[in-house]
């Protein structure tokens, strides 16, 4: 029995708070601090649900490319 995984809603996800938040505090926060509620909110927006299946390198992979470019 195979178990197919998709990440895409994750990825979505990630990328929708970090313009929300963009866009609501646009340039009147510090960068620092735009950056540092980003990724206090993403974790636990990407990984919702991981837990339940293994993942493999590329989904490590993948996961990887959105919290940097997010970043």
């Amino acid at each position: 029995m195979y178990f197919k995984r998709s990440l895409t809603n994750a990825k979505k996800s990630v990328y929708r708070l970090a313009n929300v938040i963009f866009g609501k505090i646009g340039r009147i926060a510090p960068e620092v601090a735009t950056l540092e509620l980003i990724s206090s909110k993403y974790i636990s927006v990407l990984i919702y649900g991981l837990e339940s299946c293994p993942l493999l390198k590329s989904d490590l992979s993948s996961l990887d490319f959105v919290v940097n470019a997010s970043l």
